[in-house]
């Protein structure tokens, strides 16, 4: 495995030629970050607010089996539940209303992600300037600490 750039990301997209990548944030959210795969460098393509609800986005961890067990506790029919997916409110990944899950286009001008910032879970698109991808193309040694645009 090689770090290709020291930042916690969380849900990771790469292009098909694998030359870049985008990636959503949390721990801090620094918005959706682009990264050039050969360099290392990254920018910020957008900030997306989307508001990454529930008590698992205090940790900068997976959640755990012992992150339900307050939650099973406190509601007597949930404790049958298989799984956190059966649980009817999930405290630990929710309420989330939205998480970016960043994605390319299909050309790969764009890249497509949800956020509620407005109130509601929507779909957004943010243009990926050629300028920006230009800016990720540099030498290794150059990406070893490139700073956030």
């Amino acid at each position: 495995m090689t770090e290709v750039a020291a930042f916690n990301a969380w849900h990771i997209a790469p292009t098909r030629d694998g030359r870049y990548l985008v990636a959503d944030t949390v721990h801090p959210d620094i918005g959706l970050q682009l990264v050039g795969l050969e360099s290392g460098l990254k920018t910020t393509l957008c900030l997306p607010q989307s508001s990454s609800q529930g008590s698992q986005w205090r940790h900068d961890r997976y959640a755990e089996a012992s992150a339900w067990a307050p939650k099973t506790q406190d509601d007597e029919m949930e404790t049958d539940a298989l799984s956190w997916m059966e649980i009817g409110t999930d405290t630990v990944y929710g309420p989330q209303w939205s998480h970016p899950h960043p994605a390319w286009s299909h050309d790969e001008r764009y890249v497509v992600y949800t956020s509620d910032h407005g109130g509601a879970a929507q779909v957004h698109v943010a243009e990926v300037p050629e300028r920006l991808l230009n800016d990720l193309i540099g030498s290794s040694a150059a990406g070893s600490g490139a700073a956030a645009r």
